[in-house]
């Protein structure tokens, strides 16, 4: 089970023009996956350094976040 993501360029905020523009990873929302599915997958991808979850995870949810796997599309599910 992979997170699907793709590139974003973006602009500065609160800049005219959008100033230094940056390419981020965004994670496209598509199938839904539980729990279980997330802590199976295995880590392969250098380029994305940091992730978070927006509530208190548990130590499960966290090790499982840790080692998750990326892979990149160009297509937003419909």
């Amino acid at each position: 089970m992979s997170i699907h993501y793709r590139s974003l360029l973006r602009g500065e905020p609160g800049v005219h023009g959008g100033g230094v523009k940056k390419y981020y990873a965004t994670i496209v929302l598509g199938e839904e996956v539980t729990i279980d599915e997330i802590v199976k997958e295995d880590v392969n991808e250098t380029l994305i350094y940091d992730q978070s979850i927006r509530y208190l995870p548990g130590q499960k949810l966290r090790q499982a976040l840790a080692n998750a796997n990326y892979k990149k599309v160009d297509v937003v599910y419909k």
